[in-house]
Protein backbone atom coordinates (compact mmCIF):
# COMPACT_ATOMS: atom_id res chain seq x y z
CA UNK A 1 0.00 0.00 0.00
CA UNK A 2 2.59 2.52 1.01
CA UNK A 3 4.63 1.69 -2.82
CA UNK A 4 1.27 2.54 -3.97
CA UNK A 5 0.16 5.40 -2.55
CA UNK A 6 4.33 6.84 -3.47
CA UNK A 7 3.44 5.77 -7.15
CA UNK A 8 0.00 7.98 -7.21
CA UNK A 9 2.17 10.71 -5.46
CA UNK A 10 4.37 10.89 -8.18
CA UNK A 11 1.94 10.22 -11.38
CA UNK A 12 -0.17 13.26 -9.81
CA UNK A 13 2.24 15.68 -9.94
CA UNK A 14 3.11 14.42 -13.26
CA UNK A 15 -0.18 14.46 -15.12
CA UNK A 16 -2.43 15.84 -12.29
CA UNK A 17 -5.25 14.81 -9.63
CA UNK A 18 -8.42 14.92 -12.13
CA UNK A 19 -6.36 12.61 -14.83
CA UNK A 20 -5.72 10.23 -12.36
CA UNK A 21 -8.78 10.12 -11.06
CA UNK A 22 -10.63 9.95 -14.72
CA UNK A 23 -7.99 7.29 -15.52
CA UNK A 24 -9.11 4.95 -12.92
CA UNK A 25 -12.49 5.78 -12.73
CA UNK A 26 -12.30 4.07 -16.57
CA UNK A 27 -10.53 1.26 -15.78
CA UNK A 28 -13.30 0.23 -12.95
CA UNK A 29 -11.10 1.28 -10.20
CA UNK A 30 -11.76 3.73 -7.54
CA UNK A 31 -8.72 6.00 -6.25
CA UNK A 32 -7.94 6.67 -2.84
CA UNK A 33 -9.43 9.28 -0.56
CA UNK A 34 -6.76 11.93 0.77
CA UNK A 35 -7.03 15.50 2.68
CA UNK A 36 -6.22 16.75 -1.09
CA UNK A 37 -7.97 14.91 -3.52
CA UNK A 38 -11.62 13.45 -2.09
CA UNK A 39 -13.25 11.84 -4.60
CA UNK A 40 -15.95 13.95 -4.67
CA UNK A 41 -14.22 16.64 -6.52
CA UNK A 42 -14.80 15.00 -9.60
CA UNK A 43 -17.98 15.17 -10.92
CA UNK A 44 -18.75 18.53 -8.89
CA UNK A 45 -15.34 20.02 -10.97
CA UNK A 46 -17.57 18.26 -14.01
CA UNK A 47 -20.07 20.22 -13.51
CA UNK A 48 -18.18 23.48 -13.11
CA UNK A 49 -16.94 22.45 -16.49
CA UNK A 50 -20.62 22.59 -18.33
CA UNK A 51 -21.80 25.76 -16.36
CA UNK A 52 -22.09 28.98 -18.57
CA UNK A 53 -19.29 30.92 -18.30
CA UNK A 54 -20.96 33.78 -16.12
CA UNK A 55 -23.02 31.85 -14.07
CA UNK A 56 -22.51 32.71 -10.56
CA UNK A 57 -21.02 29.66 -7.93
CA UNK A 58 -20.73 29.40 -4.71
CA UNK A 59 -17.85 28.54 -3.29
CA UNK A 60 -14.92 29.25 -0.41
CA UNK A 61 -11.78 31.05 -1.81
CA UNK A 62 -9.00 31.99 0.77
CA UNK A 63 -11.33 30.94 3.61
CA UNK A 64 -13.60 33.70 2.10
CA UNK A 65 -17.31 32.72 1.20
CA UNK A 66 -17.56 33.96 -2.09
CA UNK A 67 -19.80 33.80 -4.82
CA UNK A 68 -17.70 33.57 -8.22
CA UNK A 69 -18.13 33.16 -12.43
CA UNK A 70 -17.90 29.43 -13.55
CA UNK A 71 -15.16 30.45 -15.57
CA UNK A 72 -13.18 31.98 -13.42
CA UNK A 73 -13.10 29.22 -11.35
CA UNK A 74 -12.50 26.69 -14.28
CA UNK A 75 -8.96 28.45 -14.46
CA UNK A 76 -8.56 27.84 -10.77
CA UNK A 77 -9.20 24.23 -10.94
CA UNK A 78 -5.39 23.06 -10.22
CA UNK A 79 -6.49 25.29 -6.91
CA UNK A 80 -9.30 23.30 -5.96
CA UNK A 81 -8.50 21.50 -2.10
CA UNK A 82 -11.44 20.09 -0.82
CA UNK A 83 -15.27 19.71 -1.56
CA UNK A 84 -17.31 19.88 1.73
CA UNK A 85 -21.58 19.80 1.88
CA UNK A 86 -21.51 20.56 -2.25
CA UNK A 87 -18.80 23.62 -1.64
CA UNK A 88 -15.92 24.48 -3.37
CA UNK A 89 -12.72 25.51 -1.69
CA UNK A 90 -10.18 26.86 -3.20
CA UNK A 91 -6.87 28.71 -1.60
CA UNK A 92 -5.14 30.88 -4.35
CA UNK A 93 -2.16 32.86 -3.56
CA UNK A 94 -3.43 33.05 0.04
CA UNK A 95 0.39 33.53 1.62
CA UNK A 96 0.60 36.94 -0.46
CA UNK A 97 -2.95 37.65 -0.11
CA UNK A 98 -2.56 37.09 3.81
CA UNK A 99 0.57 39.11 4.12
CA UNK A 100 -1.11 42.12 2.62
CA UNK A 101 -4.21 41.84 4.12
CA UNK A 102 -2.41 41.86 7.38
CA UNK A 103 -1.39 45.17 6.71
CA UNK A 104 -4.63 46.80 5.57
CA UNK A 105 -7.25 48.41 8.50
CA UNK A 106 -10.57 49.35 8.26
CA UNK A 107 -11.25 52.47 6.38
CA UNK A 108 -7.91 51.77 4.22
CA UNK A 109 -7.40 52.32 0.49
CA UNK A 110 -5.82 49.94 -1.17
CA UNK A 111 -4.96 49.07 -4.73
CA UNK A 112 -4.65 46.13 -6.97
CA UNK A 113 -3.22 46.20 -9.87
CA UNK A 114 -3.86 43.50 -12.51
CA UNK A 115 -6.71 42.09 -10.63
CA UNK A 116 -8.13 39.50 -12.89
CA UNK A 117 -11.13 38.64 -11.47
CA UNK A 118 -10.57 39.97 -8.21
CA UNK A 119 -9.87 37.35 -5.49
CA UNK A 120 -6.98 39.00 -3.46
CA UNK A 121 -8.56 42.47 -4.43
CA UNK A 122 -12.11 40.92 -3.07
CA UNK A 123 -10.08 39.72 0.35
CA UNK A 124 -8.80 43.25 0.83
CA UNK A 125 -12.22 45.08 0.28
CA UNK A 126 -13.36 42.82 3.02
CA UNK A 127 -10.61 44.12 5.34
CA UNK A 128 -11.13 47.64 5.11
CA UNK A 129 -14.73 47.88 4.99
CA UNK A 130 -17.29 49.24 3.80
CA UNK A 131 -15.43 52.65 5.16
CA UNK A 132 -12.85 51.84 2.39
CA UNK A 133 -11.58 51.62 -1.00
CA UNK A 134 -10.14 49.67 -3.03
CA UNK A 135 -8.98 50.25 -6.59
CA UNK A 136 -8.78 47.47 -8.76
CA UNK A 137 -7.47 47.94 -12.54
CA UNK A 138 -8.05 45.58 -15.02
CA UNK A 139 -7.46 46.02 -18.62
CA UNK A 140 -8.22 42.08 -20.19
CA UNK A 141 -11.63 42.59 -21.41
CA UNK A 142 -12.63 39.18 -20.13
CA UNK A 143 -11.08 38.99 -17.02
CA UNK A 144 -12.70 43.00 -16.44
CA UNK A 145 -16.27 41.39 -17.02
CA UNK A 146 -15.44 38.48 -14.20
CA UNK A 147 -14.36 41.06 -11.88
CA UNK A 148 -17.31 43.51 -12.66
CA UNK A 149 -19.64 40.23 -11.87
CA UNK A 150 -18.14 39.28 -8.66
CA UNK A 151 -17.93 43.02 -7.29
CA UNK A 152 -21.76 42.72 -7.96
CA UNK A 153 -22.53 39.17 -6.74
CA UNK A 154 -20.60 39.62 -3.45
CA UNK A 155 -22.09 43.45 -2.71
CA UNK A 156 -18.83 45.19 -2.57
CA UNK A 157 -19.22 48.64 -3.23
CA UNK A 158 -15.68 49.65 -2.17
CA UNK A 159 -14.60 47.55 -4.89
CA UNK A 160 -13.99 49.66 -7.55
CA UNK A 161 -13.18 47.86 -10.99
CA UNK A 162 -10.90 50.00 -13.26
CA UNK A 163 -10.61 49.34 -17.12
CA UNK A 164 -6.72 50.53 -17.82
CA UNK A 165 -3.28 49.18 -17.62
CA UNK A 166 -1.25 50.37 -15.13
CA UNK A 167 2.24 51.02 -16.50
CA UNK A 168 4.85 54.22 -16.86
CA UNK A 169 2.85 56.25 -19.46
CA UNK A 170 -0.12 57.62 -19.97
CA UNK A 171 -2.05 57.04 -23.02
CA UNK A 172 -3.01 54.40 -25.46
CA UNK A 173 -0.63 51.11 -25.60
CA UNK A 174 -1.27 47.79 -27.38
CA UNK A 175 -2.47 45.09 -25.15
CA UNK A 176 -2.03 40.98 -25.72
CA UNK A 177 -5.11 38.71 -24.04
CA UNK A 178 -5.12 35.18 -24.04
CA UNK A 179 -8.04 32.89 -24.69
CA UNK A 180 -9.26 30.08 -22.40
CA UNK A 181 -8.27 26.82 -23.47
CA UNK A 182 -9.90 23.69 -21.58
CA UNK A 183 -8.15 21.16 -23.44
CA UNK A 184 -4.49 24.07 -22.81
CA UNK A 185 -1.80 22.62 -20.14
CA UNK A 186 -1.56 25.81 -18.34
CA UNK A 187 -5.34 26.33 -17.73
CA UNK A 188 -4.50 29.65 -16.10
CA UNK A 189 -3.02 31.26 -19.08
CA UNK A 190 -5.19 34.28 -19.42
CA UNK A 191 -4.12 35.52 -16.26
CA UNK A 192 -1.00 35.69 -18.10
CA UNK A 193 -2.31 38.66 -20.32
CA UNK A 194 -0.06 41.99 -20.37
CA UNK A 195 1.23 44.71 -22.67
CA UNK A 196 2.05 43.39 -25.78
CA UNK A 197 6.11 42.66 -25.80
CA UNK A 198 8.29 39.94 -27.48
CA UNK A 199 7.46 37.38 -24.93
CA UNK A 200 3.51 37.28 -26.11
CA UNK A 201 2.80 34.44 -28.35
CA UNK A 202 0.43 35.41 -30.65
CA UNK A 203 -1.04 32.90 -31.83
CA UNK A 204 -3.12 32.47 -28.99
CA UNK A 205 -3.46 36.02 -28.00
CA UNK A 206 -5.70 38.98 -29.15
CA UNK A 207 -4.09 42.12 -29.01
CA UNK A 208 -6.13 45.29 -28.97
CA UNK A 209 -5.55 48.84 -27.49
CA UNK A 210 -5.93 49.75 -24.29
CA UNK A 211 -6.34 53.13 -21.89
CA UNK A 212 -2.89 53.48 -20.20
CA UNK A 213 -2.20 55.07 -17.04
CA UNK A 214 0.30 55.73 -14.25
CA UNK A 215 -0.79 55.71 -10.36
CA UNK A 216 0.71 59.13 -9.62
CA UNK A 217 -1.52 60.43 -12.87
CA UNK A 218 -4.53 58.05 -11.66
CA UNK A 219 -4.06 59.28 -7.66
CA UNK A 220 -3.26 63.09 -8.21
CA UNK A 221 -6.32 63.65 -6.67
CA UNK A 222 -7.03 61.21 -3.61
CA UNK A 223 -8.06 62.44 -0.16
CA UNK A 224 -6.04 59.55 1.54
CA UNK A 225 -2.87 57.78 1.32
CA UNK A 226 -2.72 53.82 -0.22
CA UNK A 227 -1.94 52.19 2.52
CA UNK A 228 -0.78 48.77 0.40
CA UNK A 229 -0.78 47.31 -3.24
CA UNK A 230 -0.52 44.32 -5.03
CA UNK A 231 1.18 44.25 -8.01
CA UNK A 232 0.85 41.22 -10.46
CA UNK A 233 1.27 42.75 -14.05
CA UNK A 234 3.63 39.69 -16.01
CA UNK A 235 7.11 41.14 -15.97
CA UNK A 236 6.18 44.88 -15.85
CA UNK A 237 6.43 45.23 -12.14
CA UNK A 238 9.13 48.59 -12.74
CA UNK A 239 6.95 50.11 -15.30
CA UNK A 240 4.21 50.55 -12.32
CA UNK A 241 6.90 51.18 -10.04
CA UNK A 242 8.12 54.14 -12.21
CA UNK A 243 4.50 55.37 -12.80
CA UNK A 244 4.04 55.57 -8.77
CA UNK A 245 7.24 56.75 -7.64
CA UNK A 246 5.36 60.15 -6.67
CA UNK A 247 2.78 57.78 -4.57
CA UNK A 248 5.66 55.77 -3.29
CA UNK A 249 7.11 58.36 -1.87
CA UNK A 250 4.52 60.09 -0.22
CA UNK A 251 2.33 57.29 0.89
CA UNK A 252 4.98 54.43 1.99
CA UNK A 253 2.61 51.55 1.07
CA UNK A 254 2.95 48.53 1.56
CA UNK A 255 3.73 46.78 -1.70
CA UNK A 256 3.00 42.79 -2.63
CA UNK A 257 4.63 42.33 -6.08
CA UNK A 258 4.60 39.04 -8.45
CA UNK A 259 7.60 38.55 -9.65
CA UNK A 260 7.52 37.29 -13.48
CA UNK A 261 10.29 37.17 -16.12
CA UNK A 262 11.13 40.41 -17.69
CA UNK A 263 9.82 41.31 -21.32
CA UNK A 264 13.04 42.87 -22.00
CA UNK A 265 16.11 40.43 -20.68
CA UNK A 266 15.74 36.76 -21.86
CA UNK A 267 16.29 34.57 -19.29
CA UNK A 268 15.82 36.87 -16.25
CA UNK A 269 13.11 38.00 -14.08
CA UNK A 270 12.25 41.58 -12.59
CA UNK A 271 13.46 40.53 -8.92
CA UNK A 272 16.78 42.57 -9.40
CA UNK A 273 15.08 45.31 -10.81
CA UNK A 274 12.42 45.57 -8.12
CA UNK A 275 15.31 45.55 -5.62
CA UNK A 276 16.97 48.14 -7.21
CA UNK A 277 13.75 50.26 -7.63
CA UNK A 278 12.98 50.25 -3.82
CA UNK A 279 16.14 49.53 -1.76
CA UNK A 280 16.91 53.28 -2.41
CA UNK A 281 13.38 54.44 -1.67
CA UNK A 282 13.77 52.95 1.97
CA UNK A 283 12.00 49.49 1.59
CA UNK A 284 12.90 46.14 2.76
CA UNK A 285 11.90 42.89 0.06
CA UNK A 286 11.63 39.30 1.07
CA UNK A 287 10.36 36.84 -1.24
CA UNK A 288 6.98 34.70 -0.37
CA UNK A 289 6.54 31.78 -2.81
CA UNK A 290 6.94 33.92 -6.20
CA UNK A 291 5.73 37.06 -5.01
CA UNK A 292 7.72 39.84 -3.41
CA UNK A 293 6.84 41.56 0.04
CA UNK A 294 8.03 44.73 0.83
CA UNK A 295 7.91 47.15 3.50
CA UNK A 296 8.86 50.32 4.19
CA UNK A 297 11.43 50.64 6.96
Amino acid sequence: MAVKQSLLRFIRRVVGTQQILEILQSNGHTAPASAADPPSIVPLSRRLMNAPENEMVPCRLNRMELKLPAGLLRMYRKCLVSETDGSLQYMVESAQSDWLCERLRPGDFALDIGASGGVIAAAMAYRVGPQGKVLAFEPARRALQFLRASIAANQLPQLVAVDAVVTDQVGSIPFSEYSYDDSDPCVFRPETSAITSAMVDHSKANTYQVRATTLDEELRARNRPVRGAKIDVEGFEVHVLRGARSVIETDRPYLCIDIHASPDRSGVTTESEVRAFLAPLGYTCHMINHAMSCEPK
